[in-house]
């Protein structure tokens, strides 16, 4: 266990520095700006999810394997579910703290990955009319499971460790219509800047030749219900 835990701490601390700083930094103002005006809600996000493959070969491979024709991955469902915390105003930074699914499924055959993350996105929200708001954000997501699905037989990579990388950066970008002064509906997509996996790639003779690399994207449709709000330090 403490093996595990060093590891995916070790982790964290080369998940790139900078971006780390940054982000707890766009916290930290999240919660100075809310504390003039604050809305509380919840968002429900339903769509697709796949996986990108990125390859990466040595300068002598000659013969070069197209991953994504080999794997064929097809879209499966994803789910969103987060708390809502923003400042409405002309220019808002909006913290969504929850849970969203991940994954792939494999054409030829029968097996699929979901992968549940603990996330936590932190957004700019734009007004670009009285109803409409765009707003891309940034996401930091810690893979609390990774179930691999074959033919009904359902393993945890995380737990049995199979798995590389547990944590995960994404830029996403949605757009939001205020459908009422309580509701809002919109699109997302996001795409991981991390990988949640790097595999080796070896040729007949077990050498290695490369890697490929995974990372996430999914799209959703989403809808929001703000049930509490406050403003505070308004000009009398």
């Amino acid at each position: 266990m403490s093996i595990s835990f060093r590891r995916e701490w070790e982790s964290l601390l080369n998940f790139n520095s900078m971006k780390t700083i940054v982000y707890f930094l766009l916290l930290f103002w999240t919660v100075q700006l809310s504390s003039q005006n604050f809305s509380l809600g919840l968002k429900l996000g339903l769509g697709g999810t796949n996986s990108i493959l990125e390859e990466s070969y040595n300068q002598n491979t000659v013969e070069q394997t197209n991953f994504d024709e080999f794997y064929q991955y097809n879209y499966s469902s994803s789910l969103n579910l987060t708390t809502t915390f923003n400042r409405n105003s002309s220019l808002a930074v909006i913290l969504e703290p929850g849970i969203v699914t991940k994954g792939y499924r494999q054409k030829e055959s029968n097996f699929s990955m979901t992968y549940l993350f603990v996330h936590l996105p932190v957004s700019l929200s734009i007004r670009l009319s009285d109803n409409i708001r765009l707003e891309p954000s940034y996401e930091l997501g810690l893979i609390a499971a990774a179930l691999g699905n074959l033919d009904g037989d359902i393993q945890n990579l995380r737990k049995i460790g199979l798995l590389e990388n547990v944590f995960e950066s994404s830029l996403g970008l949605a757009i939001k219509y205020q459908l009422t002064e309580k509701i809002d509906l919109g699109l997302k997509y996001a795409r991981g800047l991390s990988d949640i996996t790097n595999l080796t790639i070896v040729d007949f003779n077990g050498y290695d030749v490369g890697t490929v690399a995974e990372k996430s994207q999914y799209f959703q449709i989403f809808i929001g219900y703000h049930f509490y709000e406050t403003k505070r330090n308004q000009t009398q």
